[in-house]
């Protein structure tokens, strides 16, 4: 058995696609005649389409058709990606070249719907890089609940208390601590400082380090430290 494996959430981690996404949850969300501030937007970050529509019948009132909603927000974000320019994340294609390498497990969580997910992957050239996809349809439950962690866990084969997480969402990293596992945060969607509860951050992954990884993660086994 491996000593740990990486969790990958998709959106602000491997692929640069939250103002795209958040755009288009906000657009879609007006055409229903709900209009979203920024803390409502960013509430909802990492949750599924369903959790979506749940947060605004509570707070607004409004019943929204999620299947209505999950079609439209994700053809307006199609829109917008082809007419800007999506990236991967930076360091993200060399973090997976060592994580190959040192042949630790990794895997990809997303929120998101099978077909986001593999659009995203797909345009920026990263489709075949991920042996083990999970999506927000796979598991009854969204983030902030552990199960699409708990589920990816599963599929890798490694105990949830060697899996690290790799977030940019505070759903996301309560989720991943829900699950048992260590959560590093990257910046960028969410400040440093309101990414706090993580148990590392970085501004990306191009300032993680796989030391980083493994430190976290002697640290869970050897709270008291110690030589290894």
């Amino acid at each position: 058995m491996p000593d740990f494996a990486v969790i990958f959430d998709s959106d602000g981690v491997v692929v640069d696609s939250e103002p795209f996404s958040l755009a288009a949850f906000r657009e879609a969300m007006a055409e229903q005649g709900v209009l979203l501030n920024d803390g409502d937007v960013m509430a909802n970050c990492g949750l599924t389409d369903a959790d979506i529509c749940q947060y605004v019948l509570r707070k607004f009132g409004k019943q929204v058709d999620v299947d209505i909603f999950h079609a439209r927000k994700q053809e307006l974000y199609e829109q917008k990606v082809k007419e800007g320019r999506l990236e991967p994340c930076e360091g993200v294609e060399a973090f997976l070249l060592t994580l190959r390498s040192e042949n630790i497990p990794y895997a990809l969580a997303s929120s998101g719907s099978p077909r986001k997910i593999r659009f995203n992957l797909k345009r920026v050239g990263l489709l075949d890089r991920f042996p083990v996809v999970i999506s927000g349809e796979h598991v009854k439950r969204g983030k902030p609940q552990p199960d699409i962690f708990l589920l990816t866990a599963k599929r890798l084969g490694v105990p949830c208390d060697r899996c690290i997480v790799i977030e940019d969402s505070l759903n996301g990293i309560e989720a991943a601590h829900r699950a048992g596992m260590i959560c590093v945060a990257v910046a960028g969607t969410f400040t440093s400082q309101a990414l706090s509860s993580a148990d590392f951050v970085v501004d990306s992954l191009a300032h993680l380090r796989i030391e980083d990884i493994k430190s976290l993660m002697y640290s869970r086994k050897n709270p008291k430290g110690g030589n290894p």
